[in-house]
């Protein structure tokens, strides 16, 4: 329905958004090993988390 596809559609931008800030605070280098350390890019609150 309309509706789940607008709270999809919510959920993935706050999860750019925090991405971006993880990335802003952390910077692309760090995120990109904690990515390599975790192997799963998907689990993006284990990076907010350790910021």
């Amino acid at each position: 329905s309309e509706e789940i596809l607008s709270v999809r559609k919510r959920n993935e931008e706050e999860q750019t958004r925090l991405w971006i800030g993880a990335v802003s605070k952390t910077g692309i280098q760090q995120m990109l090993s904690y990515v390599r350390e975790c192997g799963e890019i998907s689990t993006y609150k284990f990076y907010i988390d350790r910021v």
